[in-house]
């Protein structure tokens, strides 16, 4: 669980901040020994993945991008058609967190295993 939230902890750090609703989406998931963090907000695969020129946009997609434009005072229609011309770049912040974690993560490992060993 530990290795988990420093994964979180990364990934939060990593995440671009508009309103937060990202970074606050990055979640721990627990099911028994295995944990996952996974990023909760619709929206966080076309951030990490980034978005393909020409993929369609959903009327959902086409509301939260001009909402997006109207807090940043630009144009709505041009952001929006932008998008879906050329498509928007990947801000991979799950790998860069997995990668900052990674040190962390193994130390953590090292020192459960210390701690099960010292019990035997």
């Amino acid at each position: 669980y530990r290795s988990a939230i420093i994964i979180q902890r990364n990934a939060r750090q990593e995440a671009p901040v508009d309103t937060g609703k990202l970074r606050n989406g990055v979640q721990v998931f627990l099911s028994g020994l295995t944990a996952k963090v996974w990023p909760t907000s619709k929206y966080a695969v076309d951030v990490h993945e980034g978005r393909k020129p020409g993929t369609a946009l959903s009327a959902t997609e086409i509301k939260a991008i001009e909402l997006w434009a109207r807090r940043h005072s630009l144009p709505q229609g041009a952001i929006v058609s932008t998008i879906m011309e050329k498509g928007t770049r990947a801000n991979p912040f799950m790998r860069r967190a997995a990668d900052r974690s990674e040190r962390d993560v193994q130390h953590e490992f090292v020192r459960v295993a210390e701690r099960v060993a010292a019990r035997i």
